[in-house]
């Protein structure tokens, strides 16, 4: 990846992990910190999906492309292997934001229970 595109990348990252702090910031004043637990959860499901697509092509058409193709040489098997470990990386980084977003619902909905008795 060239530098221009991985600043790109990061960019559009550091642009996506922004609306999450919003979107959280929303749903908590909408729907209290059950909501940000919620929308903790639903994050990890899609991190955790796509991390799992990256790996096997599933939920598509690509499932059956992936099995008519001809076996890949080794370099392009290397290619594929760092670009998942690249993409594994940033993926690790936003279930960490998910993880924390759960664990902050968790503490602020406990929280609540204990000020209000």
């Amino acid at each position: 990846m060239d530098p221009s595109s991985r600043r790109l990348a990061q960019l559009l990252a550091w642009a996506a992990l922004a609306g999450l702090a919003a979107l959280a910031i929303l749903v908590a004043w909408l729907l209290g910190f059950p909501g940000v637990m919620i929308l903790g959860l639903l994050l990890l499901l899609v991190c955790t999906r796509a991390e799992l697509s990256d790996q096997v092509p599933v939920w598509s058409l690509a499932v059956f492309h992936a099995r008519q193709q001809p076996p890949a040489s080794l370099e392009a098997r290397a290619d594929r292997a760092a670009a998942r470990r690249n993409n594994r990386a940033e993926l690790r980084f936003f279930k960490g934001c998910c993880l924390l977003l759960i664990v902050a619902g968790l503490l602020g909905t406990a929280w609540q229970f204990w000020r209000n008795g």
